[in-house]
């Protein structure tokens, strides 16, 4: 695994399991002793590893973590391994955090057993929140999340609604049933799983939300960004759209360097995009053109020019819009 690791061990045999580990990991693994009295403090300072691994009692664990653990999107994976390098349980975040790959992986490096006991795992299926992490898909709700959980576990079906061009064989189980006409999907009364970077305004529907919009957008020199994600998240809420599922966004390049742009692709965990002239005259006929814009910039459209050439001339989905010193375009990215 390419996240950093942590091993934590309180008595010699611990040690001895840590060095061992130490061999294979090499410099990704960290290995730290913890006394009794510090059991809490060294967890915490765990916690900035992506991976824990603790070689001690399930019990000293549970009670060294009740206090840090925080959300299943965010929490680390953590191991617990027993003295003798017997069992090594996968105790928490199994799979969005990765715990069950990382139980696994330890487990083969010690000869031991892995002890996985989430609900899909043991009953041969694969959870939602796995499917959603392999496909880089945003899971909307951790509460319905949890129903939606449990509705596989009953065999109850989940309604499900799949936006065009999302794959839906996943979904071809039992668990779910696939409705293609969205009136009919949301008519239906009670928890139901949409795989769309639409918002439908529905507080019964779980959204696995793929990351493909582009935004493409111009903005005066010196906007925070608090600025710009006001605005960019104004827009989305009024077109509906779920402003996580943006995965870039794209500008001129003569806004390269400007710290509000940077900070807020920062908030948003997104890609910049940066086209020169050049780049975007190559689409600028097929676009409106605003001859104010043009003579400052040297190119009459910037929103859209760059949500088409970031989208892989994707669809445009909100055409620009205007609003004080910020213009935006959002597109689809095509992928084929």
């Amino acid at each position: 695994m390419n996240k950093r690791v942590i091993a934590l061990y309180i008595t010699k045999n611990g040690k001895n399991i840590a060095l061992k580990l130490k061999k294979k990991y090499g410099n990704r693994l960290s290995i730290k002793k913890i006394g009794n009295k510090e059991l809490i403090s060294a967890f915490e300072e765990a916690f900035e590893y992506k991976n824990i691994i603790a070689i001690m009692a399930t019990g000293i664990v549970v009670r060294a973590i009740s206090s840090l653990i925080e959300d299943k999107k965010s929490d680390p994976a953590i191991v617990v391994v027993d003295e003798r390098g017997k069992y090594v349980i996968s105790l928490l975040s199994g799979h969005l955090g990765g715990a069950n790959e990382l139980a696994k992986e330890v487990a083969n490096i010690l000869g031991a057993e892995p002890v996985i006991t989430t609900s899909s795992d043991v009953q041969g299926y694969k959870a939602i929140d796995l499917y959603a992490k392999e496909k880089g898909l945003i899971i909307s709700d951790t509460g319905l999340y949890r129903k939606a959980a449990r509705l596989m576990t009953e065999r109850e079906k989940i309604p499900v609604f799949i936006e065009n061009g999302e794959e839906n064989d996943y979904f071809n189980q039992v668990f779910f049933q696939i409705y293609e006409d969205l009136d009919s999907f949301l008519s239906i009364k009670g928890l139901k799983l949409a795989v769309s970077w639409r918002d439908f305004k529905k507080e019964d529907v779980l959204y696995l939300i793929p990351r493909k919009l582009v935004a493409g957008i111009g903005f005066h020199r010196g906007m925070s960004s608090n600025e710009l994600f006001d605005y960019i998240k104004n827009i989305c809420s009024c077109e509906n759209i779920h402003i996580e599922a943006i995965k870039k966004i794209a500008t001129i390049d003569k806004r390269r360097d400007e710290p509000g742009l940077v900070d807020l692709a920062n908030k948003l965990n997104v890609e910049l995009s940066f086209f020169t002239v050049a780049e975007l005259e190559k689409v600028s006929h097929l676009l409106d053109v605003n001859k104010k814009v043009e003579k400052y910039h040297g190119i009459g459209n910037v929103s859209e020019a760059c949500a088409i050439l970031g989208s892989n001339s994707g669809k445009i989905i909100v055409p620009k819009k205007k609003g004080g010193n910020i213009t935006l375009c959002l597109a689809l990215e095509d992928c084929t």
